[in-house]
């Protein structure tokens, strides 16, 4: 998977470190498998946080998505 760690940077600036790191195992997880799964239980555990700290960053997380946790940037890499 490509980092292009100035756009992740500038992109994620107002992130915590929680919310960075399920973000990052979000989109690695997104790579390797091509999409996410619905469930916030599964997509809790895909970024290693609790059912609690998962409900509570989830608005953050949601705005890297689109529709059914759909990764723009990812698919784009994919197609290539």
């Amino acid at each position: 998977m490509p980092l292009y760690v100035s756009d992740y940077l500038s992109a994620t600036e107002h992130l915590g470190a929680l919310e960075s790191g399920a973000y990052i195992h979000l989109i690695m997880h997104y790579w390797q498998k091509g999409s996410l799964p619905s469930e916030d239980r599964l997509l809790a555990r895909i970024a290693r946080m609790t059912d609690k700290e998962f409900a509570r960053t989830k608005p953050v997380l949601r705005e890297f998505f689109v529709d059914e946790w759909r990764h723009k940037r990812i698919d784009l890499e994919i197609e290539k």
